[in-house]
């Protein structure tokens, strides 16, 4: 008994020489996880943000510039925050959020849903690759060397190598509050069309959210984020970029109001003999679009071009597209079959392509003729073929993967019908720019490879008389190639 009593004596006084548990100071606090949509408030001190499960990736991003850029970001995921304050099942919204300042106003913040944040989202950083959403610690705009510590930061990839993210990548993070308020969805864009003096139609899209953008197809077809985007500079950068969309009294536009925080708007549908957008007109929309608007017109005269001969290989193929009035010569006696093509010369074969099988002539060269290839370049933005923001310089040779991504997109993807089985091919890969595109025209038989094996050298320039016996099949789906496996 004497001896419990000394143990529990010493215990007591070993105790007095122990340092007591330090509540955590609000001084301390880096940040707070709070609302009704996780079940405790959470605080974290910047070192137990530090000890947690760090990432590390490169994050592809554009601003509303727009203007692509690259932060190369260290933190920890959204997901893992959360988890530890108990995500409820039915949380709907995540405001992230600087700290309040000195006079405690709000600062800036931003709203999400929770597929915002959580869902996969991708880099296209190089090749494209799934990156979550972080709260990070450490910044670099270089590289992964050029981190520095910052100010927590709410970082997290894209949908689409388009999307406009920067916008959400909230400075200096204090609160994050998460709700289970309902969601509120925006509003349908408004569109509203004027007729030009060519019988043509200038179609501008609106919205009343300043933040929301615009997604919009000329085809028919339901748009999406990887659609073409309308607004692509916010109103007070460079509004001169947003581009009114060029179509005929009956083209079928339809378009979508996409922004964060928000669901998606309902579709608009509108064509501008159309107006009101509501009533759809009993006729199909996509009447007088289709393959059946390819049609020769013209006749290639033998020996025309003196630097083309029936007998070589690509003989056939540069008769037909002279004939479709897809390629011309580069005078009024060659071709030119060996040289390069240009991203400018791509983008205006494609723009034609376009034009036919939406209205059935060629109606791309309506807009600024200088240069040359302005008025077909601004076509295409306005139809969805290329993106503003996918060349600086539309002159210089196009790789043979840029040439397959801007033909890819010059038809609706369901005239690519698949015809072969491709399962990989020697040089093309997911890291590959414009992958899908490749694979899609290998399967549907456009693209048939350098080798058995379906070799397709995408960083290599492409020839004019290869882009004649590509585009001729693009046109022409009975000479496509079928029942190949790769």
């Amino acid at each position: 008994m004497k001896q419990s009593k000394r143990i529990i004596v010493l215990l007591l006084a070993l105790a007095l020489f122990l340092p007591a548990a330090v509540p955590v100071q609000a001084a301390d606090i880096a940040l707070t996880i709070t609302g009704d949509g996780v079940e405790k408030e959470t605080v974290f001190t910047l070192a137990e943000l530090k000890a947690m499960t760090v990432l590390r990736n490169a994050y592809s991003a554009w601003n509303t510039w727009p203007a692509k850029s690259t932060y190369y970001a260290e933190g920890v995921a959204i997901a893992a925050l959360l988890e530890k304050a108990g995500l409820r099942s039915n949380a709907t919204t995540i405001n992230i959020a600087e700290a309040p300042a000195a006079d405690g106003s709000i600062g800036y913040n931003m709203t999400f849903l929770m597929d915002d944040l959580l869902a996969e989202r991708y880099t296209f950083d190089g090749t494209k690759k799934a990156v979550p959403a972080i709260v990070a610690t450490k910044l670099g705009e270089k590289s992964f060397d050029s981190m520095d510590e910052i100010d927590l930061r709410l970082i997290y990839g894209q949908l689409d190598a388009q999307e406009q993210t920067t916008i959400g990548f909230v400075k200096s993070i204090s609160v994050i509050t998460v709700t289970c308020d309902p969601v509120r969805q925006l509003p349908k864009p408004i569109a509203a069309a004027e007729i030009q003096s060519n019988g043509q139609y200038s179609v501008s899209l609106t919205t009343s959210n300043v933040n929301a953008k615009i997604y919009y197809t000329t085809d028919g077809s339901t748009p999406t984020v990887h659609s073409a985007m309308y607004n692509i500079s916010a109103p007070h950068w460079q509004p001169h970029l947003n581009v009114p969309i060029t179509a005929s009294a009956n083209t079928s536009i339809k378009a979508i109001a996409v922004a964060t925080g928000f669901a998606d708007s309902e579709v608009l549908s509108f064509t501008p003999a159309n107006p009101s957008g509501e009533t759809q007109p009993t006729e199909n929309p996509l009447s007088g679009k289709g393959m059946a608007n390819f049609a020769k017109s013209g006749v290639y005269q033998s020996g025309q071009f003196s630097d083309v001969e029936a007998s070589q290989w690509f003989g056939s193929v540069v008769t037909s597209v002279f004939e479709y009035g897809l390629m011309r010569g580069t005078s009024a006696d060659t071709f030119n079959p060996s040289g390069n093509v240009t991203l400018a010369e791509a983008i205006t074969i494609a723009a034609r392509v376009h034009s036919i099988f939406t209205t059935g002539s060629e109606n791309t060269a309506t807009g600024n003729p200088n240069p040359w290839y302005q008025a077909n370049v601004d076509y295409a933005i306005a139809n969805g073929i290329i993106a503003s923001s996918d060349f600086l310089i539309y002159t210089r040779a196009a790789t043979r993967a840029e040439m397959i991504y801007i033909f890819s997109r010059a038809l609706p993807q369901s005239e690519f019908k698949e015809q072969n089985k491709v399962n990989s091919l020697p040089d093309v890969g997911s890291g590959t720019p414009y992958y899908d595109s490749i694979f899609m025209l290998y399967k549907a038989g456009i693209l048939t490879g350098n080798d058995a094996q379906g070799t397709f050298n995408p960083d290599r320039g492409i020839s004019r008389a290869e882009a004649a016996a590509i585009i001729s099949r693009v046109i022409l789906p009975d000479t496509r190639v079928s029942g190949r496996t790769y």
